[in-house]
């Protein structure tokens, strides 16, 4: 038999009592009580009452220390938790989830803090990417289409959805002599202007498409 502690706590069975002039003298009880006082220690570790005068003392002040806590919680401009915190607000106003892109910044929308493209949208400065094609492609966001329909006999431009893409342009320019179409369709029933589809048939023509959020526009 052998002390049950720490896991759990002796009883008068696992350390039977000792009656003075009737109990057998054994190693058995006494080893029994060693070997409790053993997992006591062991537990408690070396000076378990810290810089204080015992155990009561300390476990004391660390029940008042917690007591003592507050509990903070994300609020105002700040959400989410401790643990990941999120910025859902800049100066009590709303900060929109829509995703960024690259090179974008936040402006006040009357609504709510929105990514959008830094200067006039429609400028060169903002394009991201340069793509030189001579086939069919799919733009994306902030592209600068180079094409060359000279051997294809002319290919189709695929246009990003607008309304995923508010404030966003992209760039189209024929760069050969060639008069072959380069069509520049919409997404789904999305528009260019008012049309479904735009024909750049023109040596060296080029324009430039804004999203509206609900189409593109050209200017």
């Amino acid at each position: 038999m052998a002390t049950k502690y720490p896991a759990s706590i002796d009883t008068s069975i696992s350390l039977p009592t000792i009656v003075d002039k009737q109990t057998t003298v054994a190693a058995s009880p006494i080893n029994l009580l060693r070997n409790a006082i053993i997992a006591i220690q062991a537990e408690l570790g070396v000076k378990p009452s810290g810089v204080y005068s015992n155990i009561r003392g300390r476990l004391d002040i660390l029940e008042s220390a917690i007591n003592g806590l507050q509990t903070i919680s994300p609020s105002n401009d700040l959400g989410g938790t401790l643990g990941d915190l999120k910025v859902i607000g800049i100066q009590g106003r709303p900060v929109s989830s829509i995703i960024p892109e690259i090179g974008d910044v936040f402006v006040w929308n009357g609504i709510a803090w929105a990514p959008a493209e830094s200067g006039n949208a429609a400028s060169i400065t903002n394009i991201v990417t340069t793509t030189v094609i001579t086939s069919s492609y799919d733009a994306v966001i902030r592209d600068l289409i180079r094409c060359d329909p000279t051997d294809s006999g002319g290919f189709v431009i695929n246009l990003p959805s607008a309304v995923s893409h508010d404030n966003k342009s992209i760039i189209v320019k024929n760069i050969s002599s060639s008069t072959n179409h380069i069509t520049i369709t919409a997404n789904g029933t999305e528009q260019i202007d008012e049309s479904p589809i735009y024909i750049i048939n023109v040596a060296y023509e080029s324009i430039t498409l804004v999203s509206d959020g609900v189409g593109w526009i050209i200017v």
